[in-house]
């Protein structure tokens, strides 16, 4: 998800995230949050798609907002 928030990601993921921001024009105070998908099975809930929009749109911002991916591997750890 660190990698798709700062446009370092393969093109693929381009389709399978989106921000909320994406389906209305006005603002809103989760416009800038991953909308996630859901599904009907058990199965495909637990998967990326999923489950990587929910655990980042619960991360503090000073976590999601750092410079490399080290730093912020340094932040997830110390939540």
């Amino acid at each position: 998800m660190y990698s798709v928030e700062n446009e370092t990601h393969p093109d693929f993921f381009l389709s399978m995230f989106a921000k909320n921001s994406q389906f209305h024009s006005y603002p809103t105070r989760d416009c800038n949050n991953f909308r996630p998908e859901f599904f009907r099975t058990n199965t495909k809930q637990f998967t990326v798609a999923s489950q990587g929009p929910r655990l980042w749109n619960y991360l503090p911002l000073e976590v999601k907002v750092t410079p490399s991916f080290a730093s912020f591997k340094i932040r997830l750890k110390n939540i």
